[in-house]
């Protein structure tokens, strides 16, 4: 049986502006937490709002789901994120201090964990690690994307939990909106 956990709750500026998502948040509701917040997180996307869809992706990949459904929450989140790192949004969100970045890629791909570098290039200035789900916070973008493996991406300067920083190749990870807690 899953323990019970609180969801994030919805920005209560974001709510003024889409009185429609209350709907997810209805207690009356029986479906459980996970399926409220899945729909949430989908209807959010397929309204193109990627930004806020990242926060409820993130938490749900979080949680203890079944493999298939955490790989395909996984999948939703890496999908939202790639648009909203595409948004003028996102580098303001960045000064903001507002972006989480989290290890999502395929451990079978990246290994037991991913380095973080001195600088944003391939090489030996490795100073540190970060494992599959980890994560940390984003401080800044390199201004040009970098080909690896066949992919084009940025790199993203990060502030791990004991403050190490450095830079990570922006394909190994996923972004979500970390807001302050509403007072």
């Amino acid at each position: 049986m899953r323990q019970s956990i609180q969801p994030p709750q919805p920005p209560f500026e974001f709510v003024r502006g889409h009185p429609e998502i209350l709907v997810y948040f209805d207690p009356d509701n029986n479906d459980d937490v996970y399926v409220q917040m899945e729909r949430l997180a989908k209807y959010l996307s397929d309204i193109k709002l990627y930004r806020e869809a990242s926060i409820y992706f993130a938490w749900l990949t979080k949680q203890a789901l079944s493999e298939k459904r955490k790989i395909q929450r996984v999948e939703d989140l890496k999908y939202v994120c790639n648009h909203w790192a595409a948004s003028n949004d996102f580098l303001e969100d960045i000064k903001d201090n507002l972006v989480t970045a989290i290890i999502t890629d395929n451990p079978a791909f990246i290994g037991d964990n991913v380095n973080i570098r001195q600088d944003p290039v391939l090489g030996k200035n490795v100073l540190g690690k970060l494992e599959f789900n980890e994560e940390c916070q984003v401080l800044e973008r390199s201004d040009t994307r970098q080909r690896i493996n066949g992919t084009d991406a940025y790199w993203y300067k990060v502030r791990t939990t004991d403050d190490t920083e450095g830079w990570v190749y922006g394909q190994l990870l996923s972004f979500y909106l970390d807001l302050p807690p509403q007072t």
